[in-house]
């Protein structure tokens, strides 16, 4: 099973790709998509690993049922981080739309808000269990 400090390493590698993409962005490259799909992984990460401390859970899929109950990650994130829940999804959704249809486009400032809202929702959830 994956440890705590094994998805916060990884969180933070996703994190800085993320950040990195950001800036080519400033700079005039057009990967808004990518930025909004590495931001996302950055949170999986984040969630994985509370949900890894904090109730031993280990998803390794977002929609799961095992013996007729939810066991993945989006339903987890439901049940035992509700008050992120919408950030989650937000962040999943945009995630979703940049990754599987190319005639939607992802906005600079939805990325934005992903990253100073919704992420950082998160971000401060799982850092408060350290």
């Amino acid at each position: 099973m994956t440890t705590w400090n094994v998805h916060k390493v990884k969180a933070d590698h996703n994190e800085q790709f993320a950040g990195a993409v950001s800036q080519m962005n400033t700079k005039g490259a057009r990967f808004v998509d990518w930025e909004a799909i590495t931001l996302f992984y950055a949170a999986v990460q984040l969630v994985d690993a509370y949900l890894a401390k904090t109730f031993n859970e280990h998803p390794t899929k977002h929609v799961e049922r095992e013996r007729g109950k939810p066991r993945g990650r989006s339903q987890l994130v439901d049940q035992r981080m509700h008050l992120i829940y919408t950030d989650y999804r937000q962040l999943q959704s945009l995630s979703t739309i940049a990754r599987y249809f190319p005639d939607r486009q992802v906005t600079t400032q939805q990325v934005g808000r992903l990253w100073s809202k919704h992420y950082q929702n998160i971000k401060a959830m799982v850092d408060a269990v350290r």
